[in-house]
């Protein structure tokens, strides 16, 4: 990626630090099943922000949250309490569906 940056641009490029890599897990991971089924959503989407899942890569994972992601890592960041309380609904919803799905293939 460093060289296609640098062959597109007229200047110098360093990289101060490599140690975050964009990661994703496939749709047909079990995590990822339960949470669309949770969020009762077709495909996921990609996140613009960064997090620890960067440390986690070979590894199924997903990353959510609760409340509007663009009010997220922003200056006065905010969660409404309604907001919490349906991120609460959707981990239970999520940690449901996973253990369905996964007991369902043993």
């Amino acid at each position: 990626m460093t060289a296609q940056i640098r062959s597109a641009l007229e200047s110098e490029v360093i990289v101060h630090s490599d140690r975050y890599v964009s990661v994703a897990t496939d749709e047909s991971e079990a995590i990822v099943q339960a949470a669309l089924a949770a969020a009762r959503k077709s495909q996921g989407i990609s996140s613009v922000t960064t997090s620890d899942w960067a440390f986690l890569e070979g590894l199924p994972a997903v990353k959510v949250g609760p409340g509007d992601t663009h009010r997220s890592h922003r200056p006065n960041e905010l969660l409404l309490a309604s907001e919490l309380e349906a991120g609460a609904e959707f981990f239970r919803s999520v940690a449901k569906h996973y253990f369905e799905m996964v007991h369902a293939h043993v």
